[in-house]
């Protein structure tokens, strides 16, 4: 399907659409089971450094001894992991579970599993000040069979699950805190679940990892992602729309809304092409051109379970 993307002129698209390939939706797919990992890069998202988020004291570590867990089987799409927000306090980690993913007020992909109180997007969401809670889900890499050492630190709120099973509960607190939990996993990827509650004006997660007795540090980048192909139990089909969004003398933007975080890839005949980045339900991308002229513009929108639509859908 092909649109028409006219420069200087802000208006709906129209009915037809090029479709626009686009390789990988954050890094290359990998296999669950044999990548190796990575170093993590903080991305100057902390003031901690690595070696003090390591230094939580004894009476803050749980140790749980079993074998190794296994690693999650299937393809991993790498560089983040799937968070929704709601402007709201939670009583229980508990009552998260229940709330409707799909009525959140943002949802979007992190790069990090970092969250601070400076964060545009979240400010926007809480409005002045309202509570704050999250759930961050997707999958890290463990680069050795052995005991990985988890550093949490928050402030007030937080649950953390490994493969499904609670390793950390430490549900208002009503202060800032550092926890350390040391589990016992197989070298691949592990599923991951964070839920954080807190009022704004101290929203404070950062979650680290490290093997055995290496420097732990903050999980972020190809040392996230998600599962190909498994977006949560009960999620909708993807849908997404596109408009012409700002215009200007010498450009346009094209902006979509989908139903889950997408990244936007957009592709004009003569090869140049615009990607929105992190993904996100409400996702844009800018052209320059030259004015007065008339295009036809791909779009495809891709979630980070790897589904794509072509927009619009």
């Amino acid at each position: 399907m092909r649109r028409g993307l006219r420069a200087g002129l802000a208006r709906p698209l129209g009915a037809m659409l090029v479709v626009g390939a686009w390789a990988v939706w954050a890094g290359a797919g990998c296999d669950a089971a044999a990548t190796a990992s990575g170093g993590a890069d903080a991305g100057g998202v902390t003031d901690a450094s690595a070696d003090s988020a390591g230094d939580a004291g004894s009476a803050d570590v749980t140790r749980i001894v079993e074998p190794p867990w296994d690693a999650l089987d299937g393809e991993v799409r790498t560089g983040g992991v799937v968070a929704w927000y709601w402007a709201a306090e939670a009583a229980t980690p508990e009552e998260v579970l229940g709330w409707d993913r799909k009525a959140a007020g943002l949802s979007r992909v992190e790069p990090a599993l970092s969250l601070r109180n400076d964060d545009a997007d979240l400010l926007a969401l809480m409005d002045g000040g309202r509570a704050l809670t999250g759930r961050l889900v997707g999958t890290f890499q463990v680069a050795e069979t052995g005991t990985q050492r988890i550093v949490v630190l928050a402030s007030d709120s937080v649950q953390l699950a490994i493969d499904g099973r609670v390793v950390l509960d430490a549900w208002q607190v009503g202060d800032s805190m550092r926890r350390e939990v040391q589990v016992p996993l197989k070298a691949g990827w592990h599923a991951i679940d964070v839920i954080y509650s807190r009022d704004f004006f101290r929203v404070d997660l950062q979650v680290w990892a490290g093997s055995g007795e290496d420097v732990v540090a903050l999980l972020a980048g190809e040392a996230l992602g998600v599962v190909a192909g498994a977006p949560p139990e009960g999620f909708p089909a993807l849908t997404a729309t596109a408009s012409v969004g700002e215009a200007w003398p010498w450009g346009a933007t094209i902006v979509s809304q989908a139903n889950a975080p997408v990244r936007l890839m957009a592709t004009l005949p003569d090869g140049q092409t615009a990607d929105s980045g992190v993904a996100r339900e409400a996702a844009s991308v800018t052209f320059d051109l030259t004015p007065g002229g008339t295009w036809a513009v791909g779009l495809i929108a891709t979630d980070p379970w790897g589904r794509k639509v072509a927009l619009p859908a």
